[in-house]
């Protein structure tokens, strides 16, 4: 198991640059500290090369009043932020609040995705498949995506994009929560597996 400290995180990154081309899957149980893990070690993968060698989407959750309202993606190449998704009973009005953006936003004609208790705006999905497709351009040599989840096991979500590279031999780095990492080498079967500490 590695942790997320420096220590832990250095250590992924050195198998990942002494591995290259390897896809890999970063993982942990739920509210483990992925996505902080993934931001520290795509800047520690970045921090000495003039092209980056890591690029694609991270998430991070939004809170409303302490509580998690939903998930902003980031554009590791530019630097764009994205509405992912919302919690369904939150509503359109609340779209302005959550993602400072207006509420037309919320799609009404039927492209935005429920998964549970969640809208996956078609924007924000566009959006990071533009996020994982910048990565490709800019010459990275590893394309990260935080996180590949139930909708993209379903055959949706960034599936047909991580799907792509998968075909076009393009390495990357998905970020998984513990309970679907069967599920997903059952995808992509040739994919090493690194955790973060619960």
């Amino acid at each position: 198991m590695f942790e997320n400290t420096a220590t832990g995180i250095s250590r992924i990154a050195e198998r990942i640059r002494s591995s290259p081309g390897q896809n890999w899957l970063l993982t942990g149980v739920v509210n483990s500290g992925k996505s902080f893990c993934l931001k520290y070690l795509v800047n520690m993968l970045n921090r000495d090369d003039a092209t980056p060698y890591a690029g694609g989407l991270i998430s991070e959750a939004v809170y409303l009043k302490d509580e998690k309202a939903g998930y902003r993606g980031i554009n590791m190449i530019t630097g764009d932020t994205l509405p992912l998704a919302l919690r369904e009973d939150l509503g359109p009005d609340m779209a302005l609040g959550v993602f400072g953006v207006p509420p037309d936003v919320y799609e009404t004609s039927g492209k935005d995705l429920i998964v549970g208790r969640w809208r996956v705006f078609s924007s924000g999905l566009k959006g990071g498949i533009d996020a994982l497709f910048d990565a490709v351009s800019a010459g990275c040599a590893l394309v990260v995506l935080d996180e590949f989840g139930p909708l993209e096991i379903s055959g949706d979500g960034f599936r047909h994009a991580v799907d792509s590279l998968f075909i076009r031999n393009i390495p990357f780095l998905l970020v998984v929560r513990l309970s679907l990492v069967d599920q997903v080498m059952n995808v992509y079967p040739s994919i090493a597996v690194l955790h973060t500490c619960p």
